[in-house]
């Protein structure tokens, strides 16, 4: 079944944008978020991975252009490093700072400024 990329790209530039946010990872991780929001470093890296990024690269139709395909790929390895080097369960002041993780952010803010351009049915 081809995944409708409409839906997948929205998804994927709400969970970037979160990724990007270092102010709102500080509100919500260490509950700041009023109750709004139920969060953690664990539950942003899941929700990243429910993304299925491999797998929607594997597609032929994908409809992503080279630009966009390379900066996904990149975060893709960067997420994979930290997963691989990383305890199941993290806390967030155990994160937050991590030098992989804010390469990990930087990484969100390109790929979401690539994966966003000329369509508007993601712009904020």
């Amino acid at each position: 079944m081809a995944t409708d990329m409409n839906i997948w790209r929205r998804r994927a530039v709400d969970q970037l944008r979160h990724i990007a946010d270092e102010d709102l990872q500080r509100m919500v991780w260490f509950g700041g978020g009023g109750g709004r929001w139920v969060d953690s470093p664990t539950e942003t890296i899941c929700s990243y991975d429910d993304l299925l990024v491999p797998r929607i690269l594997a597609e032929p139709d994908h409809g992503l252009d080279p630009e966009q395909v390379v900066q996904l790929r990149r975060l893709e390895s960067l997420m994979d490093d930290l997963v691989e080097n990383t305890p199941d369960s993290i806390r967030p002041e155990d994160l937050i700072d991590d030098p992989r993780w804010r390469e990990i952010r930087k990484q969100a803010v390109v790929t979401l400024a690539v994966l966003s351009k000329d369509d508007a049915a993601v712009q904020p």
